[in-house]
């Protein structure tokens, strides 16, 4: 049995070769960095942004950076 594949739906063609993406806030420019953080955490996956709710919500700790290479929540995390 032959899987016919279809083309490209032309709006996702167009997201990927517009200039302006319809989520500004997945490709905004990043901040400038503070001198000093409570806690750093390194990758804004599942886990990574699961880390810095609990340590807001059960340890107070309000002033955490998360950083990512690509966009939030855009991390490997596997069930």
């Amino acid at each position: 049995m032959w899987i016919r594949s279809s083309p490209m739906p032309f709006q996702l063609m167009r997201f990927v070769l517009g200039s302006r993406h319809p989520e500004p806030r997945m490709f905004r420019t990043p901040e400038r960095l503070k001198d000093t953080y409570g806690a750093v955490i390194i990758g804004a996956g599942g886990h990574g942004l699961a880390s810095a709710y609990y340590l807001a919500r059960d340890h107070g700790m309000h002033n955490v950076a998360v950083l990512e290479q690509g966009y939030l929540g855009g991390g490997e995390d596997r069930a």
